[in-house]
């Protein structure tokens, strides 16, 4: 991945994780290495109910695995790479960037179109 504008999506675990990797008012610490970079990077929390159920009853998130529902990442995808040829090509410049309000449990850490260089654009979602 070395073509700047490229997109890089976390998907942040649920449930009883801790804020520095799941928050989506601030970048999570993985979020914080794309920082002020040429790259789109992106965190979708993942539901509740994404947890897959362990036999171990004194597991924490780390211990667990995850599913991830297609349509909700399709969403996503479509939103930042196919809708209207995408969220840079739809806002022309990474300040303008609007995410829909039905995009939830998710937020844009750090946003950079090519067709605007110079421009970096820090996003979170507010509490």
């Amino acid at each position: 991945m070395k073509k700047e504008g490229s997109f890089i999506v976390e998907l942040l675990p649920c449930c009883d994780a801790p804020e520095n990797v799941n928050s989506l008012d601030k970048p999570t610490v993985i979020g914080q290495t794309y920082w002020d970079s040429k790259f789109n990077y992106v965190g979708l929390r993942l539901p509740d109910d994404s947890r897959i159920p362990q036999n171990n009853v004194d597991a924490t998130w780390e211990d667990f695995d995850f599913t991830v529902e297609w349509t909700q990442l399709r969403f996503v995808i479509d939103f930042l790479m196919v809708k209207d040829g995408g969220m840079c090509n739809k806002f022309q410049s990474a300040n303008l960037i609007q995410i829909p309000s039905d995009l939830q449990h998710f937020a844009i850490y750090n946003a950079f179109c090519p067709q605007t260089p110079k421009v970096i654009w820090h996003y979170t979602n507010p509490k």
